[in-house]
């Protein structure tokens, strides 16, 4: 288990987990059972800690926590549970902008009096997480009173991360071999922390020797693209004469789901200059040309 489980072992995201832990601090002094914490959002792209947050949040303030996915929410009688509920407890809806939109207005009513089909029930915190803010209604939005947003870690915190989980994974890292690991995660602790363990298998004790290998072995290089990231900006080049081309086209054409493409691997590739979008689609940027280039022909 390499999620943190204090404020104080949780690395980066620094006005979001001081800004949350202010707000718990003051609501295990004066919130009850009958008067919970407002209901929160976190909005940012997936791996960055939302869902361990969220998991230290209910264990300092010792509140239930029931945690869902929001494609699974898809019909109103999966909410049966806030008739259950029977003590203020943290309910956690991942991909919250997924909801279909009876059961995003079914929450209404709970969110907003603490009824559920016209009867009273336990008060209780709603905090939903999302990777598409926009995607959420502006009804729904409002109604969350904190609001927080994620965003990608440094080479510095991700090199932190990666050491404090190797502590507890028993490994022998170099200082060196986790900046290389960082370097090659893309911003993400979820990847450092995978990229780790999958170092492990090469060796328990790792050097930046092994580090680089293991990693060029998987597939994963300099620049943190993997085999899909090449595949993606490889297609565009050879198939759509370097772009635009639209995303749909685009996954179609790999073999990969469209929100995949999406919400993974198109943030990246444009965050580190390899595409670009534009209004008829994407387009490689020079960048991604002299990189395979180089990758094609070096």
């Amino acid at each position: 288990m390499l999620s943190p489980e204090y404020f104080d072992t949780y690395i980066g995201q620094e006005k979001a987990k001081n800004n949350i832990r202010q707000i718990v601090e003051t609501a295990k002094k004066t919130k009850t059972i009958y008067d919970p914490l407002d209901h929160m959002l976190l909005s940012g792209p997936s791996g960055l800690g939302k869902t361990s947050l969220v998991e230290i949040v209910a264990k300092e303030l010792r509140r239930p926590l029931r945690k869902f996915l929001g494609p699974h929410l898809d019909d109103i009688g999966k909410l049966y549970f806030f008739s259950s509920l029977n003590t203020w407890e943290i309910i956690f809806i991942d991909e919250i902008h997924a909801l279909p939109p009876k059961v995003e207005e079914a929450l209404y009513e709970p969110m907003d009096s603490s009824k559920w089909m016209g009867r009273d029930i336990y008060p209780f915190t709603l905090i939903g997480a999302t990777t598409k803010e926009g995607g959420l209604s502006k009804p729904l939005r409002s109604r969350f009173t904190i609001a927080e947003t994620f965003d990608f870690y440094t080479v510095e915190e991700l090199a932190t991360i990666i050491k404090q989980s190797a502590k507890l994974l028993d490994l022998n890292i170099e200082d060196n071999a986790a900046t290389i690991i960082a370097q090659r995660s893309r911003g993400v602790p979820r990847l450092a922390n995978q990229y780790l363990k999958r170092v492990s298998y090469y060796n328990r004790v790792i050097t930046r020797e092994i580090a680089q290998n293991a990693l060029d072995k998987i597939g994963v290089d300099e620049n943190g693209l993997d085999r899909l990231d090449v595949e993606i900006l490889t297609t565009i080049h050879k198939l759509f004469n370097g772009g635009p081309v639209g995303v749909a086209s685009l996954a179609s054409v790999v073999g990969e789901d469209l929100a995949t493409i999406e919400s993974l691997r198109e943030p990246y590739l444009v965050r580190e200059g390899f595409l670009q979008r534009k209004s008829r689609g994407r387009i490689l940027t020079p960048k991604a040309i002299e990189y395979l280039k180089e990758k094609y022909n070096g």
